[in-house]
């Protein structure tokens, strides 16, 4: 069998290139910190680049009745354990479980689900901005949606909105 060196050469240069494509894709933007996943959690998937490139995000279900103080308290205990601080301005987080009023327009304070939970977290230096969603939420299929929430971390660069 006769090899064209020709081929073989192109077809090596793009194994190469697609291999420090992929490693380059899959690069942790932020290699120091690894984002918490509660010890509880369901299927937890982790992801980079994702939700936007340079994030990284974890997210997963949990089985824990609302209001589910125990995730926002190991949230609140782990950011703060690496440095971070609360960040409320911008309406970024509210850290209070809240539903959409449609008759006001208005996410409003509640104590009952559906809900949604959301909360921030920033670095010293304001570089890096943590967020946390947590939701109850009717999917249409799960009898027992008030009992498992979905929970979403995500962390990227921190951009000061510009008014």
């Amino acid at each position: 069998m006769k090899i064209n060196h020709g081929i073989l050469l192109i077809l090596v240069t793009l194994l190469i290139q697609s291999v420090a494509y992929s490693s380059a894709a899959e690069k942790d933007p932020f290699p120091n910190v690894t984002l918490p996943i509660h010890p509880k959690a369901i299927d937890p998937e982790s992801q980079i680049n994702s939700p936007a490139e340079g994030a990284k995000s974890v997210a997963y279900k949990i089985n824990m009745p609302f209001p589910a103080a125990e995730i926002t308290a190991f949230y609140d205990r782990e950011f703060t354990k690496i440095g971070y601080r609360r960040y409320t301005e911008d309406g970024g987080g509210t850290f209070q479980w809240e539903n959409f009023n449609p008759k006001s327009g208005q996410w409003e304070k509640t104590a009952s689900v559906p809900a949604r939970y959301t909360a921030v977290w920033v670095d010293p230096k304001h570089s890096v901005r943590i967020w946390l969603y947590i939701a109850y939420k009717y999917d249409g299929k799960d009898k027992s949606w008030k009992d498992h929430p979905i929970v979403s971390v995500n962390m990227a660069k921190f951009f000061k909105l510009q008014k």
